[in-house]
Parts: C-alpha cells; structure tokens; sequence
C-alpha cells in the first residue's frame, strides 16, 4: 500500500511539474526549428563543427579524461583512467590510488556519460571491489571534493573572437533532508517530493537498517553529494550573480581548451564570496553541444521561458557551427551520423544498467 501511494504522488508531482517532464515533452516541440537549421546547413548533424577540439562536438562519445586533461593543473580533482580490459586486478587499481595520493572517499564516474548516470560516491575498498568487477567500460577514479556548493556556468564564445561570455549560472542544491528528532530516515525522504522520487534508488544505496535511523532536530544529511537534477538536485537560476572576476576565471580556463566555443562547466566551489573572486574552485564537467542551459530547470520558471533559452542557445550553436565550418571545420556525413547515435544507444543501455 504505502508504495502504490509513493507512485501516486510521485506521478502527480511529475505531472505538475514540468521540469520533471521527459526530454521528448519538452525538446520535440522544437524540432521543426531545428529541422530548419538543418536544411539550411543541408545536415542534420551540424553540430560537430561547434567543438572541433570534443569528439562529435561534445554530443556523446567524449572521454571526460581527455577533457581533463586540457585544463589547467589544480583546476579539476585528482583523476585516474580505470580501463577494465587494461587492468583486471584490484591490487593494480589500489596501486595507482596510493601512486596519486588518491584515499577513500572517492567518486567513481563513466568516462563517457552523461545526465549524472552511474556516477557514485565510494566510501570503501568493497565499495569500490564490488563497483570495478561489475562493469566492462572505462571509469574515472576521482578525488572527492568536499564541496556542498555546485553552479553550472554556460560559455559561448564565436568563432575569431577573444573573450566568450557567459549565458547562464545555475546553482545546484543537493538532495538533503533535515531531521526533526522524531521521524525515521524513510520517513524524511518520503516527507519531500524530491527524495521521495528518489526513494528505490536511495534505498539500494544506503539499505533497510539506515532507513530506520532517527535524525536529531536540525541535522542536514546529504543523501547525492552531487548536483544531478535526475538524481534529486533543486536547480537556481543564479544568473544574475556573475562577477567579472568569475568570468575572467572561467574565461582562462576555456582558454585552454583548444576547440572550445559551447558549453557547461560543472564546478563545485567553498562559498560564494571566493567563487566570485575566482578562487577556491574545482572544474568536475565539461559538456559540449550536448549541454542544457540548466536554469532552465528553475521552478520558478515556466515551460515557456525554457522554450525560449533552449531555442536561444541552440541558435548561437548553429551560429557558432556555421562559423567553424567557414574556417574549414566540415560538417559530419549522414553515415558518420548514423554510426553515432547507435554507440550512444549503446552507451545509454549501459549507463541505465549501472
């Protein structure tokens, strides 16, 4: 009973709710202006141009370690590549952590992925033995950054030009509940709608025995220490707070990344004031073409205004991608296209397993 009546609230919410919408809900109305940029640029799969320097423009298929890679030393967390078909043993892996200085907590990602899917945090060496010997593709072993703030930055900049600017902050609250000395942990997260969307897989993370802990008043638990809005993170439009010290911080660190020219850096930051002033920082995600303007996400903000920054961005996209092609970036074939989107249809298989 008491699941029949988690599934009843949680469809309604969504149903209220459109940024809980699926994607095809809110990009299909949109198509046929993207089948107007496609005509006229005589190919679907324009994008490509858009980041030269990124697999497919960013789209899907892009290793996030190559991405680190082109960053600025100190500007993203301690990384290590864990390739399964490279390296069966666990001792090989616990020899590399120690080699980069690397200690439990750690968070463990896809090298290729997106939307926050099968990211974890790993808390132990059977954590992290159970999580390495269940999958065949590539992982990113990653210093945890004990940050409870995160912002999505959005950069454009064109083609010749020197400075980009950016078009949207977001700051990501994460999923959380606060305890008043009388309700169960089970009963924090089925008291909110966020959690409780999140409650099967919250339930598999942390098990039937931390469920029935009881919070004293007043206590804040974090339950995703990251700012993935399907994994429970509240979206703010922050916009407004961008500082020129801000920009020219994210400005240095895209000028690093040669073929760069759209999309979302992930940070997680200490406070406000020094993310302001440009210091104490961390790049966890570059996204390429693929990237949302995610303030979009804001509850505040209605269908009608992401309709409006999707169709927006997607224009300096196309812009952008036009202007790279003049510069003797081509566009990708039919058949280059098609191959794509079936290993991103392997790819998602896989990340929706895990």
């Amino acid at each position: 009973m008491h699941r029949l009546i988690r599934r009843a609230k949680n469809f309604k919410h969504r149903f209220l709710h459109w940024e809980y919408w699926h994607y095809a809900f809110i990009y299909y109305p949109l198509f046929p202006i993207w089948l107007f940029w496609s005509l006229r640029n005589r190919t679907l799969f324009f994008f490509n141009a858009v980041n030269p320097g990124f697999s497919y423009g960013g789209l899907t298929l892009a290793s996030k370690m190559d991405m680190y890679k082109s960053l600025p030393l100190g500007s993203y967390p301690q990384t290590i590549l864990w390739k399964p078909e490279e390296e069966a043993s666990i001792r090989h892996i616990e020899l590399r952590l120690r080699q980069s200085q690397l200690k439990f907590p750690l968070i463990l990602k896809p090298d290729m992925g997106y939307r926050g899917m099968g990211v974890k945090l790993i808390r132990n060496k059977q954590s992290l033995t159970r999580e390495l010997s269940s999958h065949q593709w590539s992982y990113l072993l990653q210093e945890y950054i004990p940050y409870s703030n995160e912002v999505g930055v959005f950069y454009v900049r064109m083609p010749g030009d020197s400075q980009g600017t950016v078009t949207g902050v977001v700051e990501k609250h994460f999923l959380k509940v606060v305890g008043d000395g009388q309700s169960s942990l089970e009963d924090l997260i089925d008291d909110q709608p966020r959690s409780r969307m999140q409650y099967k897989r919250l339930l598999q993370e942390y098990g039937h025995k931390a469920f029935q802990k009881i919070l004293k008043p007043g206590q804040e638990m974090i339950l995703v220490p990251f700012g993935s809005h399907s994994r429970g993170a509240e979206f703010r439009d922050v916009s407004n707070r961008l500082s020129s010290e801000m920009l020219t911080a994210i400005q240095a660190i895209c000028d690093r990344m040669p073929g760069f020219y759209y999309g979302r850096l992930d940070i997680l930051f200490k406070d406000w004031d020094s993310l302001l002033r440009g210091q104490n920082f961390k790049v966890i995600e570059v996204n390429g073409v693929a990237s949302e303007p995610t303030h979009i996400y804001d509850p505040e903000h209605s269908l009608f205004f992401a309709w409006r920054e999707i169709i927006r961005h997607c224009a300096l996209m196309e812009r952008i991608a036009r202007a790279n092609q003049e510069r003797g970036y081509g566009f990708m074939s039919h058949r280059e296209g098609r191959s794509m989107l079936r290993q991103h249809r392997d790819l998602a298989h896989f990340l929706q397993k895990i």
